[in-house]
């Protein structure tokens, strides 16, 4: 009898995850780089990009499920999922001065991170008209 043995703490139920902390935690960092882009995925988006990166890390051949996700969620719990707003709420809130800076630093950065300054080719600019504002996650 292993009776007072057993640190409940430390004690895991079911399947250990697929992703490592470091693994999950750059998906926290790309999720949190996206959101302060002005991009935030859905719980489906989500689990598609997890499904592209465990199968870039040859961790997985299938996509995941939304029960992957629910578990992420768990151990991630300063992600939240909110509903977006509709467009024009959010570009009321946009435009000040602060944030159209914060855009652009955010941009150099990010073209400088993935060597995209002297690469027009692979920079593309769209607008909103293509795309849907009232997207629903599930």
């Amino acid at each position: 009898m292993l009776k007072g043995k057993v640190n409940p703490a430390r004690a895991h139920f079911g399947p250990q995850p697929m992703f490592s902390k470091e693994e999950e935690a750059h998906l926290v960092e790309h999720i949190n780089t996206m959101a302060e882009c002005g991009y935030g995925y859905g719980r489906a988006e989500g689990v598609t990009m997890a499904s592209e990166y465990a199968v870039y890390l040859e961790k997985r051949t299938h996509p995941l499920l939304l029960k992957w996700f629910r578990g992420f969620m768990l151990r991630w719990t300063k992600l939240k999922v909110f509903k977006p707003r509709g467009l024009e709420l959010q570009r009321t809130k946009a435009i000040n001065m602060e944030s159209v800076t914060r855009y652009y630093t955010e941009l150099g950065s990010i073209l400088d991170k993935y060597c995209l300054k002297n690469k027009p080719e692979r920079v593309y600019n769209i607008d909103e008209k293509g795309l849907s504002t009232s997207h629903t996650p599930y």
